[in-house]
C-alpha cells in the first residue's frame, strides 16, 4: 500500500444506526464522485511512467540483477534474510514480467482521469484508467495535488493471473468488487482510501475498519465510460478497511476480507505505529505467533 499525502480527509455526513453483534454501525451519505475526462496532472503521469515503462522486450537481465540485490526470500529464527535462489529468482523475474506486461499500456492508448473525489481545501481524489497490453482495463488513484499512487489494479491484472503472494493484496483479484485501497496523511492523522469500481446493479457497499466499525455507503456514483461498472470513492477514516460487502437490497453479493495476520498487523499499526514502537513490535510478534498467514 502506498501512503499519500494530502489535506483534511473527507467529512462524512453520517446517521446513526444499528448493526448484529453490537459493532458501530453507520450509514453514510453517498460520496460527491462525479466522472470526468481530463489528462492527469504531471505528477501523477511521472509516477505512472514508473509502473508503464518497467517492461520492455530484452528487459529480464535487468530485472534479474535487481532481483538478486533487493529481494529476500525468507528470514531465519534470529532475523537474519535468507537470499533468494536461482530458481526463486528466475520464478519472480517471471512473475515481475508478467506484471509489467499487463500494466503497460496498449498500443495508442494513454492514461485518463475518469472520475474525481472532491476532498476538503480544493484537493481531489482521482481515479485514473488506461488499457493494458492485454486489453483489459487498468486503475490507479491519486490525489491532486498530492502524494503517490496505489499500485495499478483492476481488470488486467486479473488476466495475468498474478499468484497472491505476488501482489499481496486482498482486494485482488478484481471481480464484482474492483477496489485500490491507499492513505491520505492528514496534519497528525493518516486517512485510508478505496477507489475503484463496483458491480452496476449493487445498491450499497458495507465497509466493516478496524475495531469493528461498519459504515454503509449507498452507491450513486456515475457509470465509468465504456464500461458497465460503477465508479465507488471514499475516504475510509484513520481504521483501514477489514471486510467489504457488497448490497443488492439487503442481499450480500460479493465480499471481500482482509487475511487475518494482515488484519493483525494492520490493527498494531494503527494502534502504535505512530505513538510506541515498542508496544508496536510486541503487538506484530503477537499477530505473528498466533495467526496464519
Amino acid at each position: 500500500m502506498r501512503v499519500r499525502r494530502s489535506a483534511l480527509a473527507l467529512p462524512i455526513v453520517l446517521v446513526a444506526g444499528g448493526c448484529g453483534g453490537g459493532a458501530a454501525h453507520r450509514t453514510a451519505a453517498a460520496p460527491p464522485v462525479r466522472a470526468v475526462d481530463e489528462a492527469p496532472p504531471a505528477q501523477a503521469r511521472q509516477e505512472l511512467a514508473e509502473y508503464l515503462g518497467d517492461w520492455k522486450p530484452g528487459s529480464a537481465s535487468g530485472l534479474t540483477t535487481k532481483l538478486k540485490t533487493q529481494v529476500v526470500c525468507g528470514v531465519t529464527g534470529d532475523g537474519k534474510t535468507v537470499p533468494c535462489t536461482t530458481a526463486q529468482i528466475a520464478r519472480l523475474q517471471a512473475l515481475g514480467l508478467r506484471y509489467a506486461r499487463a500494466v503497460s499500456l496498449a498500443r495508442g492508448e494513454s492514461p485518463r482521469v475518469a472520475a474525481v473525489l472532491r476532498l476538503p481545501y480544493g484537493y481531489r481524489e482521482l481515479l485514473l484508467v488506461w488499457r493494458g497490453s492485454n486489453g483489459r482495463l487498468c486503475l490507479s488513484a491519486t490525489e491532486d495535488p498530492g502524494g503517490d499512487l496505489v499500485e495499478p489494479f483492476g481488470p488486467c491484472l486479473r488476466a495475468a493471473r498474478l499468484p497472491f503472494h505476488y501482489t499481496a493484496d486482498p482486494l485482488q483479484p478484481c471481480d464484482a468488487i474492483c477496489l485500490g485501497n491507499g492513505s491520505v496523511e492528514t496534519v497528525g492523522a493518516s486517512r485510508f482510501v478505496l477507489a475503484g469500481t463496483v458491480a452496476p446493479a449493487a445498491t450499497a457497499i458495507r465497509v466493516t475498519v478496524g475495531g469493528g466499525a461498519v459504515t454503509t455507503y449507498p452507491l450513486r456514483g456515475p457509470l465509468l465510460r465504456g464500461t458497465r461498472s460503477r465508479v465507488f470513492m471514499t475516504v475510509l477514516g484513520v481504521r483501514n478497511w477489514r471486510t467489504i460487502e457488497l448490497l443488492h437490497g439487503s442481499t450480500i453479493v460479493a465480499t471481500k476480507t482482509m487475511p487475518p495476520r494482515m488484519a493483525g498487523y494492520s490493527d498494531c499499526s494503527e494502534e502504535y505505529g505512530a505513538t510506541d514502537r515498542a508496544k508496536y513490535a510486541a503487538c506484530v510478534a503477537k499477530v505473528k505467533a498466533s495467526t496464519k498467514p
